[in-house]
């Protein structure tokens, strides 16, 4: 008795050293590709609405920058008795454009490891910095006593950053499938139309008085939150796209 089952037992044991390799290897990728997954999963944030404002506040600089240009070959032509608080002014508005930057990119490196209301609050420091460069801008126009050129140019400023905006949402755009990207481009075109129409408005001022000033303000902050809303969407629509079109992939790759 004692016999068969010294027998037996060694050809249990014999019958689990004979599992093919092959199949071994299978188990152990099976494994490994689990804690991967496990890992992408507990590591990767998709691009929440807040994460998609981070990215409209990248563009943001290009307006910033357009406007400081702008008011930089101006000031070359202010007033002597304008240039001192010319100067200050383009001080300000290039100290906060230079915080807004540092930021921007603080939070852009992090967004992905923090939570969406560490990135919301991110934002929200942001934006108000943001708004502190306009009232800077609206002081500098308010003491030199901008023209209308000037003014204009500060307009064109803001829609010459959305055309980059744009471009920068066609180029990710492409890069979708065909049934993803029909959606994405009628979108993409609308925001073209605000162009267009921001690009109407902004020659139809027709003068520099502080009250048509305040009026085509209100109208382009106006405008420039629909353009901010349509873009955080837009964005994260093209996001969550090409997350799915790379989950299909590697799902056929096994």
């Amino acid at each position: 008795m004692k016999h068969r089952l010294w027998t037996a037992g060694l050809s249990a044991i014999a019958s689990l050293l004979l599992v093919p390799a092959s199949a071994t290897v299978a188990l152990a990728q099976s494994s490994q590709q689990a804690d991967q997954d496990k890992s992408a999963s507990a590591e990767h944030k998709p691009l929440s609405a807040p994460r998609s404002a981070i990215k409209w506040s990248r563009e943001k600089l290009a307006e910033m920058d357009g406007t400081i240009a702008v008011l930089e070959q101006d000031a070359s032509n202010a007033r002597a008795e304008a240039r001192p608080k010319a100067q200050a002014a383009l001080d300000s508005l290039r100290q906060t454009r230079d915080a807004y930057r540092a930021d921007m990119q603080h939070a852009a490196g992090q967004a992905e490891t923090w939570s969406d209301s560490q990135v919301a609050s991110a934002q929200r420091s942001l934006d108000t910095r943001w708004r502190a460069f306009e009232t800077q801008r609206d002081t500098y126009l308010s003491a030199t006593q901008a023209d209308i050129a000037t003014r204009r140019a500060v307009l064109d400023a803001r829609v010459q950053a959305w055309e980059q905006s744009i471009e920068a949402l066609r180029r990710d755009a492409a890069r979708l499938n065909a049934s993803a990207r029909g959606d994405i481009d009628t979108r993409i075109a609308a925001l073209q139309s605000q162009i267009d129409e921001a690009k109407a408005t902004n020659a139809r001022l027709q003068d520099a008085s502080t009250k048509s000033w305040d009026l085509v303000k209100k109208n382009s902050a106006k405008a420039n939150q629909l353009f901010r809303d349509t873009y955080v969407s837009i964005r994260k629509s093209i996001a969550e796209a090409l997350e799915a079109d790379e989950h299909e992939e590697k799902k056929e790759e096994r």
